[in-house]
């Protein structure tokens, strides 16, 4: 509901001419330092945690698992990308890949091509990473299709309609929303998969 709330927040400001700049800063869906960058960067943090919590117990259970502690590293790295913006820092550096040197007047003129530098190898490492570690969710099976299908999702805003906001000229809003939406709603489902993932072990952490 919060991520819907935050996506109709944004276009409702927008219809109505953005009559306040505090709040359209704090509501841009857009802006690295909104309401929902914040939000997002916050959910990932309480991935990170959810995660860690199933991996230390996987690993003490069996060291052959140590490989699983990455998953929390990179929610973690997420959270921390959110708030800092490493990606679009990235996305910057890599306009030297444009035959002129820049992005200006190409048809990635917005975005860059961080999405296929840096994006499309992320996706392709994941994959190995989750194939890799599929045997330790073998009592988690549903967890470990919501964790896949909530980074389906956020990626597919990151990436693909990040990518296809470049040649969208018209209601510029409307790329926004699904991009930043999709997101904020993978996310969310992470979420919901990292806490199945740890709720049968928060209870040991009291002893």
């Amino acid at each position: 509901m919060i991520d819907i709330g935050l996506c109709i927040a944004y276009v409702f400001n927008h219809l109505i001419g953005e009559p306040s700049w505090k709040l359209t800063s704090l509501l841009n869906l857009d802006d690295e330092f909104s309401l929902a960058s914040w939000y997002s960067s916050t959910q990932f943090f309480c991935v990170f945690i959810l995660s860690s919590i199933f991996s230390y117990h996987k690993v003490r259970q069996n060291t052959k698992s140590i490989l699983v502690i990455l998953l929390p590293v990179i929610f973690l790295l997420m959270s921390i990308d959110e708030s800092v913006q490493i990606h679009e820092w990235l996305g910057s550096k890599s306009d030297v890949l444009f035959s002129s040197g820049s992005r200006i007047g190409t048809s990635f003129e917005r975005s860059g091509i961080w999405m296929f530098v840096f994006g499309l190898p992320f996706l392709t490492l994941f994959l190995m990473f989750a194939y890799s570690i599929r045997q330790h969710f073998s009592d988690k099976p549903s967890s470990f299709r919501k964790l896949g299908i909530g980074m389906a999702i956020m990626l597919t805003g990151a990436l693909g309609f990040e990518a296809l906001s470049n040649f969208i000229d018209n209601f510029r809003v409307i790329p926004i929303v699904f991009e930043e939406g999709f997101e904020m709603i993978g996310v969310t489902v992470m979420l919901w998969a990292a806490y199945e993932m740890a709720i049968d072990y928060m209870s040991d952490m009291d002893h």
